[in-house]
């Protein structure tokens, strides 16, 4: 009789290898990972929206560090060939976030359904247009540069709430 090998048994909140996901309330998110790229970024998102529902999963991208997630994005910018796992076009969806360098044009079909809804001009579009309807001085664009980045940044830091003193 041949040796069975013994079968890897993962809790429910292990979607893989170095990566636990908790979310709500109730859950916490860590990577042990330091090689994040955003291809990872978005299968976790997809695997907690087919799990939790949209509604958790975009709670979940809420809480990530996006000022890492623009970093990836910087790297995938500077050598699309090479960073190949971070094109953000690719791997997130805009249902989830919107991330810099992403285009309306590049995004697949399956993943246009973006945050803003709107008359299906895209989501980087409906984007630059809603932070126009707030005042914010952002041009109208299609595509989520680095002026359009500076202008979100800048929207996103007045809407955060004082701390406590």
């Amino acid at each position: 009789m041949a040796d069975k090998k013994p079968t890897r048994r993962h809790s429910p909140n292990t979607m893989r290898s170095g990566v636990q996901i908790r979310t709500g309330g109730r859950y916490k998110f860590r990577i042990r990972s330091k090689k994040l790229t955003l291809q990872e970024v978005g299968a976790i998102l997809c695997e907690l929206e087919t799990q939790e529902g949209l509604v958790e999963a975009r709670r979940f991208a809420a809480t990530l560090d996006y000022a890492r997630l623009v970093e990836l994005c910087k790297k995938w910018q500077a050598d699309p060939a090479g960073e190949a796992k971070n094109d953000p076009n690719t791997h997130v969806h805009p249902r989830f976030m919107l991330l810099p360098f992403m285009d309306d044009a590049k995004v697949p079909e399956d993943a246009r359904e973006g945050l803003f809804p709107g008359d299906g001009a895209g989501p980087i579009l409906e984007m630059t247009r809603a932070l126009r309807d707030l005042g914010v001085d952002c041009k109208e664009s299609a595509v989520f540069d680095d002026e359009v980045l500076a202008q979100y940044l800048a929207w996103n830091a007045q809407q955060k709430p004082a701390a406590a003193s």
